[in-house]
């Protein structure tokens, strides 16, 4: 013989919430002479796992924060793309951002 009991209500499970995933970065000095050395700081927020530079002159880099050297006169875009794998809903969130002629290189 066995018996079972059944209590309403004894569990409750939540969902997690997603954090937002929002790319954003800075970047310094914006205008100068070639060669020109830039720094970028990433400022996203959600805790991205993987971040893009793609700094507009054909080259890219990884990583939160970066330098990169301009060769050539010429106004530039530059895209972050940050990406972050979310293991709750085994989903991949991603984000990205293009601040439009951000970068002034001028001839020496």
């Amino acid at each position: 013989m066995s018996s079972t009991a059944t209590k309403p209500n004894a569990i409750t499970v939540n969902s997690v919430p997603v954090v937002p995933l929002v790319a954003k970065f800075a970047a310094s000095p914006v205008t100068g002479t070639a060669p020109l050395k830039v720094s970028f700081v990433d400022q996203s927020s959600g805790s991205p796992t993987f971040l893009n530079y793609d700094f507009g002159d054909g080259i890219n880099a990884t990583g939160q924060n970066t330098a990169h050297i301009y060769q050539f006169p010429g106004v530039y875009n530059v895209t972050l793309t940050i990406l972050r794998f979310d293991r709750n809903s085994g989903l991949m969130f991603s984000n990205a951002v293009v601040q439009k002629d951000l970068i002034v290189v001028n001839k020496i």
